[in-house]
């Protein structure tokens, strides 16, 4: 018998599964077929049928709740290793460009990651490291679309967003995620969202314009933090309502020719050079 190609964790399961069945259904049993009179052992059967119970209750918490990943340690991969990496593991990759001295151009840089390696996280989360470039290669930052990158970490898709009510009788909600390659200046980040039910009286992707909405900060880093509206104060938003929302890098004059267009800005695809979106997110009221 080959040892190496037994799933241990499948027998431990099943032997489990199994003992636990066998507990619950001894005791269930015991009751069953033997009269009241006859129960003189009633106490001890009744912890075997508790410990079954809570072996099997054990079992299924184990696989159906999700279970912790440890960040690996990312430190002088390179690119394509340390994402491949990631994605094995359940965990999304965000690289962003940085010149380091001494590190060799394409690897990660060393402690550049958050969350840092071994730190537990939820499958699906964002892990975003610094790759190293060439003195040379931080003009090109910013004049090639190749070299950007976004991310729309929260809300993701099918999420639920509490939005709570200003002053102005408007919702509103937060929503956040990574960038790279627009720190140069050339480029921008626009929030947008999208009514989907119930639908808008004009159909579209509503443009989210600061400085009550749209992206309030972005760091050094490229994190980005935005404020999104649901509704206004004559419509406000219903426990449940459906929504789309998504973030873009556009160019600077792209930026500038929306944020002169007058009233509220309603476009058939958010405008950008690269898009993340959020779709099916379910609105909540504080």
């Amino acid at each position: 018998m080959n040892l190496g190609a037994v799933d241990l964790e499948a027998l431990v399961r099943a032997i489990s599964i199994s003992a636990g069945v066998s507990l619950v259904g001894g005791a269930t049993g015991y009751f069953v077929t033997k009269r009241r009179k006859e129960w003189n052992r009633w106490k001890s059967v009744v912890v075997m049928g508790a410990a079954g119970l809570a072996l099997l209750s054990a079992t299924l918490m184990y696989y159906a709740w999700p279970s912790l990943i440890n960040v690996p340690i990312l430190d002088d991969m390179s690119r394509d290793q340390a994402e491949e990496l990631l994605r094995s593991k359940g965990l999304v990759p965000e690289s962003r460009f940085q010149y380091v001295s001494g590190v060799e151009p394409g690897r990660v840089i060393p402690r550049s990651q958050d969350p840092v390696a071994g730190l537990p996280v939820k499958f699906g989360s964002y892990v975003r490291f610094a790759v190293s470039i060439r003195e040379e290669q931080l003009s090109v930052i910013g004049k090639s679309t190749d070299t950007l990158s976004l991310s729309l970490s929260e809300p993701r898709a099918g999420d639920k967003v509490r939005c709570s009510r200003g002053g102005d009788e408007v919702y509103r909600f937060s929503a956040s995620g990574g960038s790279a390659g627009i720190a140069a200046g050339r480029y921008g980040l626009l929030l947008w969202l999208r009514p989907v039910n119930p639908p808008s009286d004009v159909p579209g992707w509503y443009l989210q314009r600061p400085p009550a909405n749209g992206i309030l900060k972005v760091e050094a880093d490229g994190t980005w933090l935005g404020t999104a509206q649901v509704g206004n104060a004559q419509w406000p938003p219903q426990e449940g309502d459906i929504i789309d929302l998504a973030v873009t890098i556009a160019d600077d004059d792209a930026i500038k020719n929306l944020m002169a267009e007058p009233g509220v800005i309603v476009k058939p695809q958010p405008v950008g050079v690269k898009t993340a979106t959020a779709p099916s997110v379910s609105v909540t009221l504080k």
